[in-house]
Parts: C-alpha cells; structure tokens; sequence
C-alpha cells in the first residue's frame, strides 16, 4: 500500500525566495517521485536540534511504510535525547541531485502493531539484508520513532522542477 492510497498530498511550488522557482503548476513533479526515493533509499539523515539550540544531523537506517518515515537511534544518542525535548525533525535522503526532504514531527513508537513490526522487519531486510527479528529484536522498541511528515519537497532540475507535497492534518 502506497501512502498516496492513505492521504494524496497537495502539490505545490515551495516558497523559496531568490532561487528562481517558477510560479505556475507546470513542470511540477509528480508524487510518485518522491514516495519511490522514500522507500528505496538505504541512508536517510535525521536532523534533530539540542534544547540549547545546537543542530545535530546523523545517518540513520529507516522504512518508508503507509506514509511515514520508522527509524531507530539508541535511546541514549544525541538524536533521541534531542528529540524527547524537542520532536520536530527534517529527514533528508542522501542524493543532492534528485533531493527529496521532508518536515514532520518525531515519536517514540510504543506497543506497536505486529504488522508494522513485520513490515518494518521485512524492508529491513529488503534494504540492508538484516532482520531484527533473527537478532531476537523487536523492530519496534525503545528508540524507533515514527515521523508523519507535514511537507516533503524535491527536485531533480532546481529550480524548474521544485515541488512540495503538504500532506493534510492526519
């Protein structure tokens, strides 16, 4: 199931001003741009920011399932310290040629459904030949957070094809 099945996103220019960003609709990519990176790609960075005010980014292992990004950080790291203060998040894909991003809020997943952990066990196991259910881990446990984005943008030819998905109040 994709996450357009779930909620479609509006499609829109991102408000960047000084980049050229072209004002109409045309030349605007198409969702499935964005969601095919999301659940393909291997790296993902995680940007989180302390309760002083200092940015902390790190790559991070993750899935893209049913619209939302699941990743785990130990739950003592910088990242999860940071994001028990303060959850919002910027998570990043890893090309600056075809860019995909998205803003959201971060939770720690607590009592998760065993489809989800199954699903989670199983892209793992797609994207990076590891299961955590052959580790005698759950894939959902202390330190996996769950990021409902508000806004993915992308582009492949900036500033022409600069687009960003806002996703409405799930």
């Amino acid at each position: 199931m994709t996450s357009q099945e779930i909620v479609d996103p509006v499609a829109s220019r991102p408000s960047v001003t000084g980049y050229g960003i072209p004002e109409s609709s045309e030349g605007m990519l198409p969702w499935a741009f964005a969601e095919s990176r999301l659940i393909d790609a291997k790296n993902y960075w995680v940007a989180t920011v302390s309760p002083a005010g200092i940015p902390n980014s790190v790559p991070v292992w993750a899935s893209w399932i049913n619209g939302k990004v699941y990743f785990s950080v130990g739950d003592t790291t910088r990242s999860a310290r940071n994001l028990v203060k303060n959850p919002q998040i910027s998570v990043n894909l890893e090309s600056g040629d075809e860019v995909v991003y998205l803003k959201g809020k971060a939770e720690v997943i607590h009592d998760p459904d065993p489809e989800l952990s199954r699903a989670i066990d199983d892209d793992f196991a797609r994207k990076y030949n590891y299961r955590f259910s052959e580790q005698s881990q759950s894939p959902v446990g202390e330190g996996m957070f769950v990021v409902e984005p508000r806004v993915v943008i992308g582009w492949s030819k900036l500033p022409d094809d600069a687009t960003s998905w806002r996703f409405k109040e799930r």
